[in-house]
């Protein structure tokens, strides 16, 4: 074995080289304003931080604007920044980049990205929104008030089926100087909440005999996580606004109330719903992409799975992946991206399947499945992908470690070194802060817990690990804690009741659970202690009588 001294200084080396590789050049990108009158210029600030030099490789073009340079120059700033340690000055330098954009038109652009050269770094800003306005539809009147319009899609959707609200600034006599921010989202209630970014011009529309201008501030998607009738707003935007011209203009700013909108949601039919119907509601197509070569025995499969369409994109289910003799299937999170077209939220969701197959041999797995209402044919459709296959040859035992010796990396004799040196040290700590928290507070089964000054006896032991932490969590009162595990909890107690295909009722009920779990969550508003109380124990009365089932 090399010697442990040489070993840690490599190791010290490799940390060194990820810190210097980690202060590489980055940039900031802005538009300064993003809202012009036609023929007036907007900048486009391409800030690049610790960089020598850069240059601009190539100018956007986009229909409609046209961008020149600005010119270029070194900036170096030394501020002081407070957190919990206290104050510490922070310094920052590099160069700024400058492009003028003029719109020819009104309209609302989509600045793409701009392709920047740091030294020998390449960097690519983010897509950006212009707005332009015309001249003419910003008048110098006094007197011209502002509203908010709210503008829905659709106000009577089924559970799980998306509604698009877009909220527009209204008003005559007054120029918006910027695009208008969220302060506070509308309060939705029953309603998973997301904003989705879109360019939307301005609309001179009529209005009581007299021409005003509506201003594009944001576009929400609300899914619905219950059945009922349903109000969404309150919340507040603000609006900046410039009155007056030339020397004599001068902003204002104010802050605007959200109206209240009212919606219906109603449940998705009873009649046909499969049984591994998990509440989503759309159109999509499912397919599935993995390297065909292969693979030793217990060594991975990644499987690419990705669901595209209309919908419910948000809280898209994860697709059915059921494990068969010999093969095991582990699951990752992947990425998402959707957009409003033509008004539907389009766009794919993909989700990272491992298959590990446990013997040798030619590896067949059926693939994989999502069942979805579909809102426009009013029927329960399934999506499927076609059946996983490959070799697996005689590999390694499932418990013998495998090395590998990568460029610039440990050797394998210095490895389990290093490795022991980390996880000693980690588990000290580790084992220090719990003992210190441990000390500093009393055993969890010893806390009075009260909801509402009423005593709540919690039980004592638990079925699973999800319901253990969502005990831990309600005798902590933390509630966002509390939610994620009652959530895991849930999806754990409804596939061991779609598996045993019997008791449509717990099904049916844990269902609803999920659902006032979704609108805890994400709903917006406060939630109150009773809630979570009422949620844990719904969820024991189903587990008890699950297991009153099967016994």
């Amino acid at each position: 074995m090399k010697n442990p001294g040489s070993v840690l200084l490599m190791l010290a080396l490799a940390l060194a080289g990820a810190r210097s590789a980690a202060a590489a050049a980055t940039l900031e990108a802005r538009l300064q304003p993003d809202r012009v009158e036609e023929g007036e210029i907007a900048m486009l600030e391409l800030k690049v931080h610790d960089a020598a030099s850069a240059e601009i490789i190539e100018l956007p073009s986009v229909p409609g604007i046209e961008a020149r340079k600005g010119g270029s120059q070194r900036f170096s700033n030394v501020h002081i920044v407070k957190d919990e340690s206290g104050s510490r000055k922070v310094s920052e330098s590099g160069v700024l980049l400058l492009v003028q954009l003029v719109p020819a038109r009104a309209g609302s652009y989509s600045i793409p990205p701009v392709r920047l050269k740091a030294g020998t770094q390449t960097l690519v800003s983010p897509e950006l929104v212009l707005t332009a306005v015309s001249a003419g539809h910003t008048g110098s009147r006094s007197g011209g008030l502002l509203r908010i319009v709210a503008e829905p899609v659709k106000r009577r959707v089924f559970t799980g089926e998306p509604i698009i609200i877009r909220y527009f600034v209204a008003g005559r006599g007054a120029r918006i100087s910027r695009k208008p921010a969220v302060e506070k989202f509308p309060e939705a209630k029953g309603f998973i909440v997301k904003e989705v970014r879109e360019p939307v011009a301005d609309q001179s529309v009529e209005d009581a005999g007299e021409r005003i201008v509506k201003t594009h501030a944001v576009t929400l998607v609300l899914v619905p996580a219950e059945a009922g009738d349903f109000s969404v707003g309150g919340g507040s935007l603000a609006v900046e606004t410039a009155r007056g011209e030339g020397l004599f203009s001068f902003p204002r700013k104010q802050s605007l109330q959200f109206p209240k909108e009212a919606f219906t949601v109603i449940k998705t039919p009873d009649e046909g719903r499969p049984g591994e119907f998990h509440g989503d509601v759309g159109s999509f197509v499912m397919t599935a992409e993995y390297e065909k070569d292969p693979i030793v025995s217990f060594d991975e499969k990644r499987v690419r799975v990705q669901v595209k369409g209309s919908g419910n994109l948000v809280t898209l289910s994860r697709p059915e992946a059921p494990e068969t003799d010999a093969i095991k299937v582990l699951f990752e999170e992947g990425s998402d991206k959707f957009r409003i077209t033509e008004n539907r939220v389009e766009g794919e969701r993909e989700f990272i399947f491992t298959i590990v197959p446990e013997s040798a041999g030619p590896v067949r797995h059926p693939g994989f499945k999502m069942s979805f209402f579909n809102p426009t044919t009013l029927k329960y459709e399934t999506a499927r992908t076609g059946a996983i296959a490959f070799e697996a040859r005689e590999g390694s035992a499932p418990g013998k470690p495998r090395v590998k010796t990568e460029p610039g990396g440990m050797l394998p004799d210095e490895a389990p070194l290093v490795a022991g040196i980390a996880f000693g040290a980690g588990a000290l700590v580790m084992l220090a802060v719990a003992w210190g928290k441990r000390r500093m507070r009393p055993r969890p089964e010893t806390q009075a817990r009260t909801v509402a000054g009423i005593p709540v006896a919690l039980p004592k032991t638990a079925s699973s690990r999800h319901e253990r932490e969502m005990l831990s969590a309600l005798r902590r009162g933390d509630g966002e804690s509390f939610l994620r595990s009652a959530e895991l909890f849930t999806g754990e107690l409804l596939r061991v009741a779609e598996a045993a295909h019997r008791d449509e009722d717990i099904r049916m009920g844990l269902l609803e659970v999920r659902t006032r779990i979704y609108s805890c969550r994400y709903g917006g508003g406060g939630v109150k202690e009773e809630e979570f109380e009422s949620i844990r124990a719904r969820l024991e009365e189903l587990r008890e009588r699950r297991e009153g089932g099967r016994s």
